[in-house]
């Protein structure tokens, strides 16, 4: 289970990345950003940890960044964030 969230984190970086690129429509992470937000509000009433809470705030502003233009900086955290976190959960 584990790898597969993993996996979907990755798949959710890329997709922030295609999007940076404009590869693929900025609408498109809205399916990312409904999956940090689930995965970070249900991680976040079992364990409580700060990466839930990560998850759940990139979520959120991914919701936000599917209509508006995402900062480069904002956008290297969050792709950062996430690759940490794939990586880890292949570990």
């Amino acid at each position: 289970m584990i790898k597969l969230l993993g996996f979907l984190d990755f798949l959710s970086a890329v997709l922030l990345f295609l999007v940076f690129l404009n590869a693929v429509p900025a609408i498109w992470l809205v399916s990312a950003a409904f999956y940090l937000i689930i995965k970070g509000w249900i991680f976040l009433l079992l364990s409580r940890d700060i990466a839930s809470i990560g998850d759940l705030t990139i979520g959120l502003f991914l919701l936000l960044f599917a209509f508006v233009n995402i900062p480069i900086i904002i956008m290297v955290i969050f792709l950062i964030w996430l690759l940490q976190k794939a990586v880890i959960s292949f570990i």
